[in-house]
């Protein structure tokens, strides 16, 4: 049988994980009072590669396809 996930795919859930633990999670409360985030935690977001990964290297993106 055919796993759904692979070694890549885990290793991209823990680092969310941990960017999501370091980076949201502590004034995740505040943003909801407020009703806004910041725009540094978008950019913290690109910077980590977790937006646009299914934008072709090329131009900037993370080029895959699965995600």
């Amino acid at each position: 049988m055919r796993a759904i996930f692979d070694d890549v795919h885990d290793e991209f859930r823990r680092s969310f994980a941990s960017w999501v633990a370091k980076e949201i999670a502590p004034d995740y409360m505040l943003w909801e009072e407020a009703g806004i985030a910041p725009r540094e935690i978008f950019t913290s977001a690109g910077s980590n590669g977790f937006l646009g990964m299914q934008i072709p290297e090329e131009f900037g993106g993370g080029g895959s396809d699965d995600f």
